[in-house]
Formats: structure tokens, sequence, C-alpha cells
């Protein structure tokens, strides 16, 4: 059986992802826990002239963190 999977890419620049994060007062090495990665990798997706994409359910733990 072939299993459906959601494969909607989101699309951010570094500075966007840097913009959230600072906005809600989280260090990366919070976020890089939360999200189960390390804080190197949240430093690169941070830098200025990256392009990041995310597939959507790690779109939907990144967002979860920045929404009341």
């Amino acid at each position: 059986m072939i299993e459906h999977v959601e494969v909607l890419m989101i699309h951010f620049t570094g500075i966007e992802i840097t913009k959230a994060r600072d906005k809600i007062g989280m260090s990366q090495e919070e976020l890089a826990e939360k999200m189960g990665v390390t804080q190197q990798f949240i430093s690169k997706m941070e830098k200025p002239e990256r392009n990041f994409y995310w597939h959507t359910d790690k779109f939907k733990l990144f967002t979860s963190y920045f929404t009341t």
C-alpha cells in the first residue's frame, strides 16, 4: 500500500527566519533543541544569502513556536 505524503514546500530566506526567532526571544540553541536539530543547522538556515525550503511537517513544527 502506498502512503500519501504531503509535500508542500514553504520558502523562507535566512533573514526571515532570524527575524521570527528574534521576535519571540528564542536563541538558536533553544530553537534547535525544540526542533531536534543542531545549533549549527539553525545557524546555516539563518545565513542572509540562504534560501530555505521546508516540507509541510517541518514548517508546522517551526511555526508552532511563533503562534500563541
